[in-house]
């Protein structure tokens, strides 16, 4: 074979044709599957963006006007509890989260898709699908990420939309405002209410040190073998013996002093009948 020449192949009109049907119906399968699949996707990636986009520029969302003419009264209250704690509060009222995620999972998504500021509490509502969701950024303070602060934002949030027969939204977002300005004064009383308490039991125990050291001094100073001594000698202990004693001394002072006179008197009247013997013998 000459090398200058080179071989085509040609399929026969035949073969040709039929390739071309299964290539067609090849693709016109493949169509179809994109066609049905497409929506889904496009659903889901149009709701994540919107979602993304609308906490992005607006700290309240409310798709569902659910917060009316009350918009002005929550927002004083958002404001207000910027002002005091510091806490950005985001509210996001929805029909639906349209997600098979926990209310959690899916709330704590959007609001880290939002690039929050620190200390950043999103409450995110579903009015169709009943569901509440109360998430902190993850560049709060530890007060603020804490479980049991978290549980009290979600309590209070989720009361006023349950405690009347038509559930009060706007009620739902001032009271979480509220408690977030609650939450923080205890957050900050906690250390004063911890010092008092330490204060407390140093105060007892220098108090019973003081008890101790008064103990000691009194043992010191002979004070309980001198009560031990006086009950168990027979030595006078009570005032009223004292008393009893002092007079009987008295009398056995007087008793004494009069026999000595008596004596002292006798002495004397001897001593005179002395001296009148010896004169009559002298005139004699």
């Amino acid at each position: 074979m000459n090398k200058n020449k080179r071989e085509h192949v040609f399929s026969s009109p035949v073969d040709n044709l039929a390739f071309r049907r299964i290539v067609a119906a090849f693709l016109a399968l493949v169509a179809l599957v994109a066609f049905a699949i497409t929506p889904a996707f496009a659903d889901d990636e149009a709701d994540s963006q919107e979602d993304t986009s609308l906490i992005s520029t607006s700290s309240i969302v409310d798709t569902q006007n659910l917060l009316g003419s009350a918009m002005s009264q929550v927002t004083d209250a958002v404001k207000k509890a910027k002002k005091e704690t510091g806490v950005t509060i985001l509210l996001m009222y929805l029909g639906t989260f349209n997600t098979k995620k926990s209310a959690v999972d899916w709330a704590h998504d959007q609001l880290n898709q939002a690039k929050p500021k620190p200390n950043t509490v999103l409450l995110a509502l579903a009015s169709q699908d009943g569901k509440l969701a109360v998430v902190a950024s993850d560049n709060s303070q530890a007060w603020l990420k804490d479980k049991k602060t978290i549980a009290a934002l979600s309590n209070a949030a989720a009361h006023p939309l349950v405690a009347h027969k038509t559930p009060d939204w706007p009620g739902a977002a001032t009271a979480l405002a509220n408690e977030v300005i609650a939450q923080k004064k205890a957050s900050d009383s906690a250390p004063m209410w911890k010092a008092l308490k330490i204060a407390g039991v140093v105060l007892l125990v220098l108090l019973g040190l003081a008890v101790v050291a008064f103990v000691v001094w009194l043992a010191s100073r002979g004070v309980f073998s001198k009560q031990h001594a006086g009950r168990h000698s027979g030595q006078p202990v009570s005032a009223g013996t004292s008393a009893e004693t002092s007079v009987n001394a008295s009398a056995d002072s007087a008793v004494e002093g009069s026999s000595q006179q008596e004596a002292e008197k006798t002495d004397a009247a001897t001593d005179s009948t002395d001296a009148a013997t010896d004169s009559a013998r002298r005139f004699r």
